[in-house]
């Protein structure tokens, strides 16, 4: 998914270069390479809403690199770093964005329920809710042959992100999301 036609990785000079070369395929490409999430439900910083977010020492408007949303609910979070810049940092700050957007929906549901951060050579990714990422991984570990990535494929389904919200809705009393009800 990852490795160019001499099965290297990419060279990544930027967070653009991440953004282009490995998460975009993450989240697109076809299992096994891939999450095989709908392009139509990704959407980049330049159409998702910047909210303002107390970010340590100040406060300043805050956008994520991409998020996921399926039937109208943002359900993941996603943030790029340059090659080497502070993924712990980076996933701190889509928790961030995360907890933003969900106090937006009210108690009855928490739509964005995973974050995920990468650098381009490691992708860290775990619940919106939760400081320790559920999994950490380099990008070379990225292939079907991986149990870990597997698991991981598993956890970030579209299938699974779509589950923690639904159990909110019936909860109270709502349709589930996707439903003919709704």
């Amino acid at each position: 998914m990852f490795l160019t036609a001499e099965g290297m990785l990419p060279t990544l000079q930027s967070e653009s270069d991440v953004e282009q070369k490995i998460i975009l395929p993450l989240l697109t490409s076809p299992a096994p390479m891939g999450l095989e999430l709908d392009n139509e439900g990704i959407y980049s910083k330049v159409s998702v809403k910047k909210l303002v977010i107390d970010k340590g020492k100040s406060r300043k408007n805050y956008f994520p690199d991409f998020s996921y949303v399926k039937f109208g609910l943002p359900l993941l979070i996603v943030e790029a770093k340059a090659p080497g810049e502070d993924l712990v940092e980076a996933l701190r700050e889509a928790r961030l964005y995360a907890a933003e957007l969900n106090s937006k929906f009210g108690n009855t549901v928490d739509p964005v329920t995973f974050v995920l951060a990468s650098d381009g050579h490691q992708i860290i990714a775990g619940y919106a809710n939760d400081a320790q990422p559920l999994f950490q991984l380099k990008a070379s570990e990225c292939s079907p042959s991986n149990e870990e990535f597997s698991k991981f494929q598993e956890c970030f389904s579209e299938q699974s992100m779509v589950k923690r919200p639904n159990s909110y809705r019936r909860k109270s009393g709502q349709p589930a999301i996707g439903s003919l009800e709704s």
